[in-house]
């Protein structure tokens, strides 16, 4: 059976997911883990991960990269561009931890690598591989949703605090990735309110309210922490005949629809909503069908994953772009 080989950059906080995952799929080989870091090198060593261990992406040469057909890099957003801009002479598939970089100026950098090499660069969106996403998608295009009117979430835990970014670029691509792929939309501005909440600690912003404005009037109202004792995933996806509640922190159930309305007539406001139907999907690990589903591609040439550079640089730059107030 034909595999994908992998190169893993980065073994510290999302590195051994994506090892794990890369060695459960059957068309997916690790051929090898870089980590400038000690224990990060003893960790993957320790998990018996991959082929072979290096310490620098230094060590990397054409008789290695003759047998990689991905890189994937996990490290620190700031470091994503000099290792795609060092490593594309390669001409190999990347896959790039979100966000992909971390400037408009970066995304314009990228694109001259990507047309100069031919490369194929895709983002690490691992919400869209998950079943409960695609049956969003399914349920707010149905007539029976009606038309999409807003989409509020809310996304906070207890750090992680990022030294290179804030956190609306930390979490933020999450919820615009999953409203890209479900909508089909990306936004065409964003405005908002952000700080550091903690006055006796240096951080960066870590608490952020970040409005996203999209065609056909659409809005998504975004709360985005890290300083949030309680870990929360929640999206309402409200249309004119029905609501769409996606908690992800359940582990089952984690999607109720509503059949909700509001209604105006002689000068008074009118509320319908029933208790809500729980909304079937088939539990699956998204990384691992977003590792499976890329190998698949690079084995047959068909069957394109959806998070591509193309779409995600839409999302980059509207990031770039927010103007804080």
């Amino acid at each position: 059976m034909s595999k994908a080989n992998y190169l893993l950059i980065g073994y510290g906080y999302w590195g051994p997911n994506v090892a794990r995952n890369i060695n459960k799929s059957k068309i997916s080989n690790l051929k090898a883990v870089v980590d400038l870091d000690k224990n990060s090198i003893k960790n993957a060593k320790n998990d018996n991960v991959s082929e072979s261990y290096l310490d620098s992406i230094e060590k990397l040469n054409s008789e290695i990269m003759k047998e990689i057909d991905v890189i994937v890099v996990t490290t620190p957003p700031s470091s994503h561009f000099k290792i795609i801009n060092k490593l594309s002479k390669y001409k190999k598939t990347f896959l790039i931890a979100k966000p992909l970089c971390t400037s408009a100026k970066e995304v314009e950098k990228i694109e001259k690598l990507v047309k100069k090499f031919n490369l194929d660069i895709f983002t690490d969106e691992t919400f869209v591989y998950s079943n409960k996403v695609k049956a969003i998608k399914k349920i707010i295009n149905s007539n029976s949703f009606g038309t999409l009117q807003y989409i509020s979430s809310v996304r906070s835990n207890l750090g992680l605090i990022q030294k290179d970014q804030n956190v609306i670029w930390d979490l933020a691509p999450h919820d615009l990735s999953i409203v890209s792929f479900v909508t089909s939309l990306y936004p065409i501005s964003g405005k908002a309110i952000s700080t550091n909440s903690l006055s006796n600690i240096k951080s960066t912003d870590n608490i952020s309210y970040v409005e996203f404005k999209y065609k056909n009037n659409l809005k998504l109202f975004l709360n985005v922490s890290w300083v949030s004792p309680e870990k929360i995933r929640y999206m309402v996806f409200c249309g004119s005949k029905q609501t769409l509640v996606y908690d992800d922190n359940k582990k089952f159930n984690s999607l109720t629809l509503y059949n909700q309305k509001i209604s105006y007539k002689n000068n008074s406001y009118s509320y319908k909503s029933d208790r809500g139907t729980k909304i079937k999907y088939q539990a699956n690990e998204p990384l691992f069908d977003e590792i499976d589903n890329l190998s698949f591609y690079i084995i047959n040439k068909i069957r394109k994953p959806f998070t591509t550079f193309e779409n995600s640089k839409k999302n980059i730059l509207a990031l770039a772009n927010i103007k804080y107030i």
